[in-house]
Order: structure tokens, then C-alpha cells, then sequence
């Protein structure tokens, strides 16, 4: 039954490499965040880092006003072109995770 519960794990468990290279291709050239925590599984994190990352820089366009924006502005890039793909990796490796406990129970 061993042998059946790692094979089953190996077929099943899903790869980190997909959604982290979806987050950082789709957040470096299109300023999309989110899409591989959405392909990871997670909706709401991936839809919240889609939109918040939007409505930010919508405020740091405003803030280039007072030109504080210039500023804020990619500091915000880079700190969500950290963060995209880093969440997307926990998201698959606590999937992987409860799929292995499942399958050795």
C-alpha cells in the first residue's frame, strides 16, 4: 500500500515552477500579479493581488502629483514582483503537503 500511496503522491502533486514563472513573466512585462497563485489554486489571493496591485499603482499615479509617486510607484513593482511569486510557491508546497498527508493516512 506504501508504494501505491508515493506513486499516487508523484502523479498528483502539482510543480511551484508553473505559477511562480506566471507570476514573475506576467508581473515583469504586463504588470499582471496574481495569475499563478490563480493557476496555483488560489482564487481569492490571486484575484486580491490582481486588483490591489491595480488600485495601488492607480493611487501612486495620483501621488506623482506631489511626486511622491515616482517614488512609490516602483517600490510598489518590486515589492509585489517579490511577494506574486513567493505566495504562488507556499500555495503549492501546502498543497503538496496536505496531498501527502491524505495519501499516507
Amino acid at each position: 500500500m506504501a508504494v501505491d500511496s508515493a506513486f499516487q503522491y508523484e502523479v498528483l502533486k502539482k510543480s511551484a515552477v508553473v505559477p511562480v514563472i506566471l507570476e514573475l513573466v506576467g508581473g515583469f512585462f504586463f504588470q499582471v500579479f496574481g495569475v499563478g497563485n490563480l493557476v496555483a489554486g488560489n482564487v481569492g489571493v490571486g484575484l486580491a493581488l490582481m486588483f490591489g496591485y491595480w488600485a495601488i499603482q492607480g493611487v501612486n499615479i495620483l501621488l506623482m502629483f506631489v511626486l511622491i509617486g515616482f517614488v512609490t510607484a516602483p517600490l510598489t513593482f518590486v515589492i509585489f514582483l517579490i511577494a506574486a511569486p513567493l505566495l504562488a510557491h507556499t500555495s503549492v508546497q501546502k498543497e503538496n503537503h496536505s496531498l501527502y498527508v491524505r495519501l499516507s493516512a
